[in-house]
């Protein structure tokens, strides 16, 4: 076993920044990545070295001891000897990532995995890539290493047919070839009662399923493929880089052959508080990101609506609404008219992509300043800011939206559509943001879903308006919408 030293450690929101600061670092790193370093303070010299990084990157998390389920993502590079290593399909060495408790320090390890002859290369395996992968799937786990054209590959995205699947469910207990070893909440008790998620929600809430889903809702024609346009437009164009990988690059570099925006933002399936989130336009990155864990690349909103901040400027902003499911079969959903608005902390431009508070929203769990507003008061502001465009047109809209998505979610039985049970009720918040429509000689705002959140956090509800829970719970459990402040959709 070998210890491999590691030549630099760093978090993304910070990389840019350390270079500027250690031109030696900079020279380092050039060396390694065989990069011309005339002038290492130079930012076209950095530019080059942090686009190089994900050639070499590798990564580990910290957990934070203070706040439970956050983390930190450590990326790193390995020294001189550890990234010169080749990687093969057929290796001769694995590498791990390793902590020594003695110096409180991350080494990596490099370990035989099978018997090598003297003057035999050293090499490590290609991420991700399994010996099962079709040739195109190959392909796109090398493509950081061996770049190539995979522009041919359709990029357009269907569900399959019911041959596809390999296995189903069954209620005949003589079936041995299914598994059936659970019980149902309506078998554990003969009365009735309450369950606050429907059965298969995870369509919705998982952002890869949410993706299939909404694309239920219409029929992409020949003009939305050959034009490289979302469908539904309040969709934003989402790829599962898990199984849609080939068709992602293809889609890429259909692009940029059409000098087309390629800016992404790349998000774990099931993760949320703006954990592990990355934006980049660089095809490399986006499939290195693939290799940490299971993530949705999806098209980066570039002309959002922004919202004049007080001594900051126009930022980025979003809205959370909540949605009250009491019934799928009779469809029973309604909106809380009240919502809750979320702002950047920096004036919005489509540059540094690694500056949290310029692309993100979410504050309230970290050391950022948060600024917090009134739906009424926002509502204001923005009409007085966009005196062309009224709230309740942009409100109707988004409600519009929202009932399409909950419609098509329960188009297909469980589990690839949510199921009715008598007894579910839920809570769900709804991530959306507003983008410029300017196809037109008007331009138009429109809405645009980011995630949907199962049982989201409402400690913010409760401090605004102490009445919340006893609408939503009158609303679910009582029958009750009078004077609840909600909407029926």
């Amino acid at each position: 076993i070998y210890l491999i030293d590691h030549a630099w450690t760093y978090t993304l929101d910070n990389a840019k920044e350390v270079l500027k600061g250690n031109e030696h670092l900079v020279e380092r790193m050039c060396s390694i990545m065989n990069l011309p370093c005339k002038d290492p303070s130079e930012d076209e010299v950095i530019e080059n070295v942090l686009k190089e990084t994900w050639k070499y990157n590798n990564s580990y998390i910290l957990q934070n001891a203070n706040q439970t389920g956050s983390f930190t993502r450590c990326w790193f590079i390995m020294d001189e000897f550890g990234s010169r290593i080749h990687r093969s399909e057929d290796p001769t060495f694995a590498i791990a990532p390793f902590f020594f408790c003695g110096d409180k320090m991350m080494y990596s390890l490099l370990f035989p995995v099978i018997n090598v002859s003297e003057g035999e290369e050293v090499t490590c395996a290609y991420p991700r890539l399994k010996n099962h992968h079709s040739e195109e799937m190959k392909m796109s786990g090398k493509y950081p290493w061996e770049p190539c054209d995979l522009s041919h590959i359709d990029y357009t995205q269907s569900e399959p047919d019911l041959d596809y699947f390999m296995f189903d469910t069954s209620e005949n207990e003589s079936n041995k070839k299914r598994l059936y070893d659970y019980k149902s909440l309506a078998d554990m008790r003969d009365e009735l009662f309450y369950v606050s998620q429907f059965p298969s929600e995870q369509v919705l809430i998982n952002k890869d399923l949410l993706a299939i889903v909404c694309r239920r809702s219409c029929e992409v024609s020949d003009s939305n493929v050959n034009d490289l346009e979302s469908c539904p437009k309040w969709l934003p164009t989402t790829y599962s880089l898990m199984i849609e990988l080939p068709q992602f690059i293809s889609y890429f570099q259909n692009r940029e052959k059409r000098h087309l925006d390629n800016t992404w933002i790349c998000k774990p399936f099931n993760l949320a508080r703006g954990l592990d989130i990355y934006i980049s336009d660089n095809l490399t990155q986006i499939i290195r990101l693939s290799e940490i864990r299971p993530m949705v690349a999806c098209k980066y909103i570039t002309d959002p609506v922004l919202f004049p901040k007080e001594n900051v400027g126009l930022v980025k902003m979003d809205l959370r609404f909540i949605v009250l499911l009491r019934s799928i079969q009779d469809f029973e959903l309604f909106v809380y008219e009240r919502f809750w608005l979320r702002f950047a902390n920096k004036p919005f431009t489509m540059d540094d992509f690694e500056d949290y508070e310029k692309h993100f929203t979410v504050m309230n769990y970290n050391d950022f300043p948060l600024q917090q507003m009134f739906c009424q008061d926002f509502i204001k502001q923005f009409e007085d800011y966009y005196p062309s465009y009224k709230w309740s047109d942009v409100e109707n809209s988004i409600y519009k939206m929202i009932k399409d998505i909950f419609i098509t979610s329960a188009l297909s039985e469980p589990p690839s559509g949510i199921g009715s049970y008598p007894g579910s009720r839920a809570m769900y918040g709804l991530d959306i943001m507003l983008e410029w429509d300017r196809s037109h000689d008007e331009p138009t705002i429109n809405p645009v879903i980011l995630e949907v959140n199962w049982m989201p956090d409402c400690k913010r509800a409760c401090d605004y308006y102490p009445e919340f829970y006893d609408d939503v719970f009158s609303v679910l459990f009582l029958n009750d919408i009078n004077g609840k402040h909600v909407v029926q959709l």
